[in-house]
């Protein structure tokens, strides 16, 4: 469990995370995984934060999609 600073409620709240994964060309034609967290406050639902992380997948990984 996360907790982050909610603007809209003025208090450290718990965070609902969701992770959405999502493939990419990147600029030399390598296959590339974007995952993105998704930060919502869990008592207004209102939208925080996200951030991303991206993986190059090598020919010998098989991503599922």
């Amino acid at each position: 469990m996360s907790r982050e600073y909610c603007s809209k409620c003025q208090a450290v709240q718990n965070m609902i995370l969701t992770n959405t994964d999502t493939f990419e060309k990147d600029d030399k034609g390598n296959d590339v995984k974007v995952t993105t967290t998704s930060y919502q406050c869990s008592v207004c639902n209102i939208f925080v934060r996200s951030e991303e992380r991206k993986k190059v997948i090598l020919s010998g990984d098989n991503p599922i999609v």
